[in-house]
């Protein structure tokens, strides 16, 4: 048997659509792929990480709050532990700032990396906070996952915090 072309075939609607498709194609071969996304950079991410440590200290509510995704989630060692979300973290931040007068964290052995627009950083924290009920001092572990937004800017979509153990104490002399 042998396929004879006919004119009329090629009006039907499933010829039109492979017609249009391979037509596509070949178009889309011949455009310049997108660029990829810009990608995130450490030294961004640690400006935007030490800009949101000085909001803490300076008691910015917006540069501190506002440094969070919407959805963003905080794991803090201060009960109730897990904040997620605009609200909560409002919560979070307006509460330490009403509990201290002061506040100053220092953080050391910071390591970022970053994969597209995506960056963590994990290093160490110690927290201070001056009130007329005295002073807290807490020591641990932070990491963070910030991402790179359409703006240029960096919102964190992760902070988690844990403490170190406390000390153990040195057996007694003797014993």
């Amino acid at each position: 048997m042998t396929a004879t072309f006919s004119p009329r075939l090629c009006r039907t609607p499933l010829a039109v659509a492979v017609v249009a498709a391979a037509v596509s194609m070949a178009a889309a071969c011949t455009q310049t792929p997108a660029p990829p996304p810009p990608g995130a950079s450490a030294e961004a991410v640690r400006a935007a990480y030490d800009a949101w440590e000085g909001a803490w200290e300076s008691e910015d509510f917006a540069g501190t709050a506002g440094a969070f995704a919407a959805d963003a989630v905080v794991i803090d060692p201060i009960p109730p532990y897990k904040f997620a979300g605009t609200e909560e973290i409002n919560g979070w931040v307006n509460g330490a700032f009403e509990k201290f007068d002061s506040i100053t964290i220092t953080s050391d052995d910071v390591d970022i990396r970053t994969d597209g627009p995506v960056a963590w950083l994990v290093g160490r924290f110690r927290f201070e906070g001056q009130s007329a009920d005295g002073s807290v001092v807490d020591e641990g572990y932070l990491s963070m996952i910030w991402r790179l937004q359409e703006d240029g800017s960096y919102k964190a979509e992760l902070f988690h915090a844990t403490n170190l153990p406390a000390p153990a104490e040195a057996p007694e002399e003797g014993s």
